[in-house]
């Protein structure tokens, strides 16, 4: 190798090794919290095929001789190294293993000019596996599966004859209720078929029509799975008394059933084998042009290495088109601040003063001027069946403390809460959404002479069929009351990506800003919408709320 040659491939290397230590810290922050996740925590084996994969296909992959793809590499570089540089600034996880997702696809474009990996762009494809939905967008499609498996079940035991009620996600046995979201959940999910399919799918090296229909098949043999495992805890449950759905029952059971989905997807690989086989023609004068279409159709996408590519040798003399030299100490050298940043920041959180890092809150507590003898109801209708004080983690979305009050009337429930203490204006319906809640209209709603703009509303959850309904308001113990925002994604991503909450600089402003802002909400969970009356006496009721704690939070100020 020529020493030129030496130093370019050291500068790659230490490109690499600085990318690697800016993004490492928060890496493992996500794969930390990834593990909390029991329908996660598959993810260790599917890192280690992914490795095994690109280790030993480099290894016996033959010399490649077409030049480094740069439009590409910069078309996945350019947002890998942005996400990076937010990663970093706010200290965001998800952020980071994004980028790194898409730093390993420059990687493999730059592996790609070297040698001829197979089945390499499907490797870069299971790495994406092992990213999850922010916002609880996964949580939301998995609620939605759960719905489906919910109906599919009870079709089934009705046909088998088992007794049974269903109810949202609910199933009801005589002397037993099942959650499906519990018979559903553990480390044996949907995820890990799909995962498990995908592999198949690379493994094997499937063309590209193949390996789509392939995963395809594995949502349907996980609804399968799903539901084959519910009928076994209900029969188990009805004709033989055994309780399947906790414990080693519940896993063994979730085992054994992934081995009997896993052999459909292996069979169903099998199936699609013969349906996507290439067809020869007899003719001596070529294929027809129907066979070449359809041959051309089930070959698309195929990456399987013939013996044509091992004998094929690189061409003597060739040179491979590297990057300019201003070029890679550039990147080097924004790699190397974002080492230093992500040094700076781990330094200030191991050994920095904690005074910096205090969030001032307001002097008033109200846990000792509100108690449930503090608030009554407006009329007779209803009542204070109990009373809680909570208390969260101080980076909560719900707030670090809550007073709730449970009220109802005949078979209506609503919680009425004070939740504090808060920066600035809190979108409540973010925290909703986040939980699981569909939004599905939101209104500012004038009172009290414009003083009061209440923020009403209504939510849904279409696997449970529930209904949803929210009040809230935010002020201050000065009395101040703050207006509502008018979007609420531009206020998600304002407040994500505020300048605050700069890692660096994040101590400074909490030690400046105070937080004293408290919010008064309402809500309630239906199976029908709310008729008018029902409506203006829960609105009645909340301003009454609102006014009481208004009155004695603003008094004691």
């Amino acid at each position: 190798m020529k020493p030129g040659a030496r130093m370019k491939m050291g500068a790659e290397g230490v490109i690499v090794l600085l990318a690697s230590l800016a993004v490492l810290p928060l890496i493992v922050t996500y794969f930390s919290r990834l593990w909390r996740e029991e329908q996660y925590q598959y993810f260790p084996i599917l890192l280690g095929v992914i490795i095994y994969l690109g280790w030993s296909r480099w290894k016996e992959a033959p010399p490649a001789s077409r030049p480094m793809r740069f439009r590409w590499a910069l078309l996945c570089g350019l947002p890998a190294l942005l996400s990076l540089i937010v990663a970093v600034l706010y200290q965001v996880p998800v952020m980071a293993f994004l980028s790194a997702i898409m730093g390993l696809g420059v990687l493999a474009l730059c592996l790609a000019s070297r040698r001829k990996i197979e089945g390499l762009l499907g490797i870069w494809l299971l790495c994406w596996l092992l990213f999850r939905l922010p916002w609880g967008y996964d949580e939301k499609l998995m609620s939605g599966l759960q719905g489906l498996t919910t109906i599919v079940s009870s079709r089934m035991l009705d046909l088998f004859g088992c007794l049974h009620l269903t109810e949202g996600n609910v199933l009801t046995f005589p002397g037993k209720t099942f959650f499906v979201d519990e018979a559903c959940s553990g480390i044996i999910s949907l995820r890990t078929m799909l995962a498990a399919t995908a592999f198949i799918a690379v493994f094997r090296n499937r063309p590209m029509v193949h390996a789509g229909l392939l995963i395809a098949s594995g949502f349907f043999w996980a609804g399968m799975m799903n539901v084959i495992r519910i009928g076994i805890i209900a029969v188990a449950h009805l004709k033989f008394q055994l309780d399947l759905s906790e414990g080693w029952a519940h896993d063994m059971t979730g085992l054994a059933v992934f081995i009997l989905a896993f052999a459909g997807v292996s069979s169903t690989d099998a199936l699609l084998c013969c349906l996507l086989k290439p067809m020869r023609s007899g003719s001596s004068s070529g294929l027809n042009p129907f066979t070449r279409v359809w041959n051309w159709f089930a070959r698309f996408g195929d990456v399987s290495l013939t013996q044509e590519h091992y004998d094929k040798k690189a061409l003597p003399g060739e040179r491979q088109r590297v990057w300019p030299a201003w070029f890679r100490w550039g990147l080097g050298g924004v790699f190397g601040v974002l080492v230093v940043l992500q040094g700076g920041v781990m330094i200030q959180r191991s050994f920095g003063s904690s005074v910096s890092s205090e969030v001032k809150t307001a002097a008033l507590e109200p846990s000792r001027v509100l108690t449930r003898e503090a608030i009554t109801p407006l009329g007779d209708d209803w009542k204070i069946v109990s009373f809680d004080e909570r208390s969260r983690s101080s980076r909560s979305i719900w707030g670090e403390n809550s007073l709730v009050w449970q009220y109802a009337r005949g078979d209506l429930r609503m919680t009425l809460a004070l939740d504090y203490y808060f920066l600035h204006w809190h979108e409540l319906t973010i925290c909703y959404r986040s939980s699981g809640w569909k939004l599905d209209e939101r209104a500012v709603l004038p009172e009290d002479g414009d003083r009061w703009s209440t923020v009403q509303a209504t939510l849904e959850r279409p696997a449970s069929r529930e209904q949803g309904l929210i009040l809230f308001d935010l002020f201050r113990p000065s009395g101040e009351v703050l207006k509502p925002v008018e979007h609420v994604m531009a206020a998600d991503w304002k407040e994500r990506f505020a300048l605050r909450n700069l890692a660096l600089f994040k101590g400074a402003f909490a030690s400046d800003d105070l937080h004293d802002v408290l919010q008064m909400q309402a809500f309630l969970v239906t199976e029908e919408p709310l008729s008018e009356e029902d409506m203006a006496s829960v609105r009645a009721e909340y301003a009454h709320f609102r006014e009481q704690v208004c009155a004695i939070l603003v008094g004691e100020r």
